[in-house]
């Protein structure tokens, strides 16, 4: 396959030097932002450099483009490559408002295995020896999960640390997908934070909580110089602590089984080979899908793009819990008053267009039975008609009538 990158993320850089390294694909395009051209890694002799993204779309053999700019530029570019029918490698952050993300979502419907999300976390052998150790059995049933992590910030002069919103949103969204991987069915969060989006956060803590055997979990971000990441998971036969670098793949597990010694195992992982072959697996799954051939099932730690509506779900309740100062259900949508009377007046509608038509059908069989005088006849016809007559004239008041800001 040929690919090109558009944007500088450090995941993003890394998938492309795999794909540069591996024997069966290549990187043909770099599109260079014409503000920090020297941001990017210097291109081969294969490789052309463009100025823009929209450069790619006349490409026609182009099968693939990593992107990581999050502006609007980039989304732009996510949805004018899919409809050119290029595949796209998205990192998280890029996606994870809910509005573009469920827009995303109805293309990959349409023509599935072309997003991919650029989270590797999953395929690290530490999170797979932890997922098999669970699903064993080996901690017994999960009681609690913990994630700390500080998130690494500069400061100016002796001024505390502080960290924005879309900070603390790109860091909670691998954290939250490897709770969802590891424990899953979460279903109600509590989110508080200390400080406002204007002068930015210190601290901040989001509780999770769901049914199915799922463990209340709590995850906690700092704002501090240095980085630190730590995942505790307790059990009633054990604990499993899993810490280190998750964006830099060096972790190390340590496993307390009830009975036995503590064990501790550290790795290195480069997500981005496992990223690629992950996506050329997903590619040729959604080719297979469109030719009506039978699906293989994917391995539970490959990252699908299906996955990630429940983590873009979770991120958005933070947001309405943190509105609404209170626990809220993810999949609970709270009617707004002026929703509840829309939905009356179109009962109240249907109800009296429905009385209408049984008015006059007694109305006709009445008039065919006895011979009405013209005046009753005219004042039963006004009755039946005056009451559909003012609900209409009622509807135009909806021109009056703003919602407030």
């Amino acid at each position: 396959m040929r690919f090109a990158l558009f944007g500088k993320a450090p995941i993003a850089l890394s998938v492309a030097r795999a794909v540069a390294a591996h024997p069966a694909h290549e990187l043909t395009r770099v599109v260079v932002p014409p503000s920090s051209p020297a941001a990017l890694p210097q291109p081969g002799r294969s490789v052309r450099t463009c100025e823009s993204w929209e450069e790619l779309l006349a490409d026609s053999e182009l099968d693939a483009v990593i992107i990581s700019d999050e502006s609007e530029d980039g989304r732009q570019a996510v949805r004018q490559l899919l409809q050119a029918g290029k595949a796209a490698l998205v990192t998280s952050s890029l996606v994870q408002t809910a509005e573009f993300f469920y827009e995303m979502s109805l293309v990959e419907a349409e023509r599935p295995g072309r997003l991919f999300p650029l989270l590797g976390l999953r395929g690290h052998p530490l999170v797979g020896k932890l997922r098999e150790v669970i699903s064993q059995n080996g901690l017994g049933r999960l009681r609690h999960a913990r994630i700390e992590r500080t998130i690494a910030v500069q400061t100016a002069g002796d001024s505390a640390p502080i960290f924005s919103e879309p900070e603390l949103e790109r860091a909670f969204l691998p954290d939250a997908d490897l709770l969802e991987d590891l424990c899953g069915g979460y279903n109600q969060v509590a989110a508080s934070r200390s400080g406002t989006s204007d002068d930015g956060f210190s601290l901040a803590t989001v509780t999770l909580s769901g049914g199915g055997g799922a463990p209340q979990a709590v995850w906690t971000a700092a704002a501090a110089v240095g980085d630190h990441w730590r995942f505790s998971l307790s059990g009633e036969s054990g604990t499993a602590i899993l810490e280190g670098n998750p964006e830099l793949g060096k972790l190390k597990l340590t496993l307390q089984l009830s009975g036995q010694a503590a064990v501790a195992q550290e790795a290195d992982f480069d997500a981005a080979p496992w990223l690629l072959e992950t996506f050329i697996r997903t590619v040729e799954s959604g080719r297979r899908a469109e030719a009506g051939l039978a699906i293989e099932l994917t391995a539970p730690e490959e990252y699908l793009w299906g996955e990630l509506a429940r983590v873009v779900e979770i991120v958005e309740a933070v947001e309405r819990s943190i509105r609404r100062r209170r626990t809220i259900d993810v999949y609970f949508d709270t009617p707004s008053e002026r929703g509840i009377f829309k939905t009356q007046m179109t009962a109240a509608g249907c109800s009296l267009l429905v009385l209408t038509l049984a008015a006059v059908v007694v109305y006709a069989v009445l008039e065919a039975a006895v011979n009405l005088a013209p005046p009753l006849r005219h004042a039963l016809v006004t009755l039946i008609f005056l009451p559909l007559g003012v609900f209409l004239a009622m509807q135009l008041f909806v021109f009056v009538a703003r919602p407030g800001r």
